[in-house]
């Protein structure tokens, strides 16, 4: 008797301390358990085949469970246990058991947290439903069965353990992995006694055995096939027989597929699902504490976006409180991310940019303090579904997530968020988290190079190329990749000369990257040596400026026919873009050109043509300027008076009448030969 009193008084004191709810039929089952989530199963007929019903359920554990799941246990409502068997834990604090159903029983419980638990007093034994297993393929080919299964035996690296609807394989379900050894585990409840021909298909080796006879060899390394020559025939009783489908394959998708002929049937066709013993799929409800107040939440992958080779992942999650709650009440609710973003509210979604683990920590005020729940979760793709190719709008999570506040996030998500905003014009989410990522201290190898470019371009573009400037030179500071922070000092320098008009902080800009990367081998090394010569043109030193792009150089021609031919092919496509309006194209050839050939910026044409293109784009002062700047170093181009007369237009259009009228008098002084002289002096008399 005095052995069993502590234990009877811990009984005692949970009880009293336990809400309302706990207590009759929701009574806890033991004390050495502290933690446990409810399972309500739906009306579910019991099949009457042998063996025990199945049901499963996925929850999160908030990290209580032993790292090897021993202390999980299924308990009906009325405290009697249930043979039970963890399929999978992980990744993150998630918990797969399958769990026998009991006739009439709809309601259970999952315990859990019991750091020293008894062993079990008995596994399930599953005979219900089709269940994967997939491992990591060791190495080695299967050319038998008996290769097979040395191979599962061999394989070390679990990937996953869940049931699905047929013995098909497509892809992996449990993730990206490729190289894999899998079994499927089916019990299918033949309709009638007779003769079944069975018919397996897969890329790389398979073999079907049922009720543990080999069937179907499928052997060696291969294509996936297309027909049904690998099969095999078995007399079968009416009712429940098992199905082992062996499946080792070593590259490639994974690729299988089982198929029958029942007895009294025309053709072979794919088991149905419905042939196969039913398994109940459950969910858990919210976790419970022993005798205290708590606060839980289930993670829910909401949908994904796709967007250049970027999945981005949605989740949703939902707070709610157990337990007792008198003088716990929560009043407020706090979420952490666990990417370094926070929201509030008892309801929340979030939008991760990486996939990893992280852990999402709830945090419930109340009156006299706090409650916590965390939730370590992997965020990836969703992969048991992928295959449905249901994808958000990219501009909903754009909207979602310009309230970040990004200064937390790591820089690679930092720049995903960036091509996301870039990709749906979201130009506030773009500022704010450009200004966030060039404030920060360090940065991961080969994002600011991404970054800063995008956000330094969106700068520009909203007239502010000042604040271009200093994010390009903070992100040369934070980038590690020698090309990259060359990159950055590049870009830069082609702000200051192309829209402060600063010739000298662009020089110096490009010559500290001649210095610093002059012996690598960089595209960026020769584009600040272009860059020199840029700078010397804007102060119109024409022998400079073309001693500089001779030492940058010109890059080979794209297409057959030499450089002539190059240049005139650029030039060509550029007039054509410019007359149907299609500006973007235009200005990108224009920057091939020049990256191409830098030295032909000196002889007007290409000046002429980027002139038309600004104009063209209403961008009508850069044009006036690009004008004046190759009239100043290459006074004698013949392409000059047409130059100087379209920045009259450019200078009119923006409201410049009085450098108008100047540029008009500096044609007819200085060009006076020129068929544009008469037509200028006729503008001026207007």
């Amino acid at each position: 008797m005095g052995t069993r009193l502590p234990r009877y008084l811990g009984a005692v004191v949970a009880a009293a301390l336990a809400a309302a709810p706990a207590c009759a039929a929701t009574a806890w089952w033991n004390y050495d358990w502290k933690c446990r989530r409810g399972v309500a199963i739906a009306k579910a007929a019991p099949t009457g085949l042998p063996g025990d019903d199945v049901a499963v359920v996925s929850m999160s554990t908030g990290g209580r469970t032993r790292s090897d799941a021993r202390d999980v246990r299924v308990v009906t409502a009325r405290r009697r246990e249930v043979p039970s068997q963890v399929l999978m834990i992980g990744p993150g604090d998630q918990v797969r058991v399958a769990f026998a159903l009991r006739p009439g029983t709809k309601d259970y419980y999952v315990y859990f947290g019991n750091p020293a638990p008894p062993r079990a007093p008995g596994q399930l034994a599953i005979t219900r439903g089709v269940l994967l297993s997939t491992w990591k393929h060791p190495g080695g080919n299967a050319r038998t069965l008996s290769q097979a299964k040395g191979i599962l035996a061999k394989a070390k690296t679990f990937i996953g353990r869940d049931f699905r609807d047929r013995i098909f394989m497509g892809h992996n379900p449990f993730g990206p992995e490729q190289a894999l050894a899998s079994t499927f585990v089916g019990y299918v409840n033949c309709p009638k006694a007779g003769a079944y021909t069975f018919s397996t298909s897969s890329q790389n080796a398979s073999f079907l055995t049922v009720d543990d006879t080999l069937v179907v060899a499928n052997g060696g390394s291969h294509g996936p096939q297309r027909d049904i020559r690998k099969r095999g025939q078995v007399t079968l009783k009416a009712g429940l027989h098992k199905l082992t489908f062996y499946h080792v394959s070593p590259w490639g998708s994974p690729i299988a597929v089982v198929a029958w002929q029942p007895p009294g049937e025309k053709r072979i066709r794919v088991i149905s699902p419905k042939a196969f013993a039913p398994v109940v799929f459950a969910t858990a409800g919210a976790m419970e504490e022993l005798g205290k107040a708590c606060v839980d939440f289930t993670p829910v992958h909401a949908g994904e976006a796709f967007m250049i080779n970027r999945y981005y992942q949605r989740y949703t999650f939902e707070a709610v409180q157990t337990g007792a709650t008198v003088g716990k009440q929560v009043t407020s609710w706090r979420w952490d991310f666990g990417d370094g973003e926070t929201g509030s509210g008892k309801t929340s979604e979030h939008v991760y940019f990486q996939d990893g683990m992280v852990t999402v920590t709830l945090t419930g005020k109340t009156r006299t303090g706090t409650l916590t729940c965390r939730n370590a979760i992997y965020i990836t793709r969703p992969w048991r579904t992928v295959t449905r190719n249901r994808l958000d709008s990219t501009r909903a999570y754009a909207n979602i997530a310009a309230g970040y506040a990004f200064n937390k996030l790591s820089s690679a998500a930092m720049v995903d968020a960036a091509c996301l905003f870039q990709r749906t014009g979201h130009t506030n989410g773009l500022m704010k988290v450009g200004a966030a990522f060039v404030s920060r201290r360090s940065a991961e190898k080969k994002t600011a190079s991404v970054l800063v470019p995008i956000y330094a371009k969106a700068l520009v573009s909203a007239g502010q190329a000042d604040k271009a400037l200093k994010a390009l030179v903070a992100g040369a500071k934070l980038e590690s990749d020698a090309a990259g922070s060359a990159q950055l000092l590049v870009l830069a320098g082609r702000v200051c000369v192309e829209h402060l008009n600063d010739a000298r902080g662009g020089m110096t800009l490009f010559k500290q990257v001649v210095a610093r990367y002059g012996k690598q081998t960089s595209v960026w090394v020769r584009r600040a040596r272009i860059g020199v010569g840029d700078a010397y043109r804007l102060v119109g030193d024409a022998a400079k400026a073309a001693e500089a792009y001779r030492a940058a150089g010109t890059a080979p021609p794209r297409k057959a026919g030499g450089q002539v031919l190059s240049r005139g092919n650029f030039a060509r496509q550029i007039e054509d873009y410019v007359r149907r309006g299609d500006l973007e194209e235009a200005k990108d050839v224009l920057e091939q050109w020049q990256d191409a050939f830098p030295g032909n910026k000196l002889d007007g044409y290409w000046s002429l043509l980027r002139v038309k293109t600004l104009v063209r784009g209403k961008a009508y002062l850069p044009a006036a300027r690009e004008a004046e700047v190759l009239a100043r170093v290459s006074p004698t181009s013949h392409h000059v008076p047409e130059l100087l007369m379209l920045a009259v237009e450019a200078y009119r259009q923006a409201g410049r009448r009085a450098q108008a009228d100047a540029t008009l008098k500096r044609i007819i002084t200085d060009y006076a030969e020129s068929g544009m002289a008469a037509k200028a002096a006729a503008m001026l008399k207007r």
